[in-house]
């Protein structure tokens, strides 16, 4: 199974063109959640490195709230896969 497979069957779908400091960028929305995750390139270091980030819906306040981003070990393999098949690992 390849990253992109392994990161839907996650419920992560790939952003295109996201933006020219960022490589590669995975989305999952739920009713109350958005989880992301960025590969970018280190500058001046010649490496990529991610980023995954956790918002959660609040009802009662009435806003989004950055979370603590908890990575499964399925969601930690899905990222490894898609650091090898980019050879940045």
């Amino acid at each position: 199974m390849n990253a992109d497979e392994m990161m839907y069957e996650l419920g992560f779908e790939k952003l295109e063109n996201h933006c020219n400091e960022v490589e590669v960028v995975y989305q999952r929305i739920t009713e109350n959640e958005i989880w992301r995750v960025f590969f970018f390139k280190s500058y001046g270091l010649g490496y990529v490195n991610y980023s995954v980030s956790h918002y959660h819906w609040f009802e009662n306040l009435v806003e989004w709230k950055n979370m603590d981003p908890y990575v499964d070990m399925e969601l930690h393999k899905a990222i490894h896969q898609v650091l090898i098949e980019h050879g940045w690992l």
